[in-house]
């Protein structure tokens, strides 16, 4: 019997140590065609000794996975190469390990849909749309709750089209446009109710004509008139200050002032 056992022990060695034989052996790492052109994995290192990136290359492009590092030796970045070698699924990383983004690059430029989130929430903060590394579509800016804050429609890398901004509970609070990069047409705000507290318009990137300010009843409660952006009528402007700076007076003493001596953690 014990020799049986003997014998069993022997045979399930030669059949498992020519295997770690072979998972032990390193790669071989580092190496160049004829031609000069990468060929398998390879590693780059920064001048400090810390690991770059590690990955494969065909014809002196990256293929499949490759992992690139931060200094400090943690993650920065999965990248996952399609067989054209210039194609690449990517997610980034904060150094706190975290996800930071995520989206594609053609040829090193951002394209198609890219998503970012939050460093301390981990929440999806915005996303862009780009196309060969220019802003091109909608960029959506998140509240924690998911609900959208801001859109803005960008072309070839400029802001183009609709502007809008929400509240938290997904009422409007700004409409406005841009063309070109320049804002261009209606500019209106919004309180939480939907009522319109300001109201102007913008030409080639300047105010232009008159622009309303309500009250929260609704009611107008002053005008400013802007000529190719140049404020027509200041002492309006000068009196709402005045105005503001009476209240700001007024209600000094409501507040109650930090305790400059006690802010010490006891």
């Amino acid at each position: 019997m014990t020799r049986n056992i003997s014998t069993y022990i022997a045979l399930i060695s030669l059949i498992l140590i020519p295997g770690l034989l072979v998972a032990q052996a390193d790669t071989v790492w580092n190496q160049t065609d004829a031609d000069g052109s990468k060929q398998g994995h390879w590693k780059k290192y920064y001048e400090s000794g810390g690991l770059q990136y590690k990955g494969f290359f065909r014809d002196n492009k990256p293929l499949g996975q490759m992992t690139r590092y931060y200094e400090n030796g943690r993650k920065m970045a999965d990248m996952i190469y399609s067989d054209d070698g210039i194609t690449s699924d990517v997610i980034m990383y904060y150094q706190n390990v975290s996800k930071a983004a995520e989206g594609k690059f053609i040829n090193r430029a951002k394209d198609g849909t890219w998503r970012y989130y939050s460093y301390y929430s981990k929440q999806l903060a915005s996303e862009e749309t780009y196309s060969r590394g220019k802003k091109h579509g909608v960029s959506v800016v998140y509240y924690e709750n998911g609900q959208a804050a801001q859109t803005i429609m960008w072309k070839n890398d400029l802001k183009h089209g609709p502007w809008r901004q929400y509240y938290e509970d997904s009422s409007t609070r700004l409409l406005s446009r841009h063309i070109n990069d320049k804002m261009e047409g209606l500019y209106k705000v919004f309180a939480r109710d939907g009522t319109v507290v300001i109201e102007g318009a913008h030409e080639d990137d300047l105010p232009q004509g008159t622009w309303k300010y309500y009250l929260v009843d609704g009611t107008l409660d002053f005008e400013l008139i802007y000529v190719d952006g140049v404020l027509q009528n200041e002492d309006i402007m000068r009196q709402k200050l005045d105005e503001f700076m009476e209240e700001l007076e007024k209600n000094s003493g409501t507040i109650p002032e930090p305790d400059l001596d006690n802010i010490e953690p006891q």
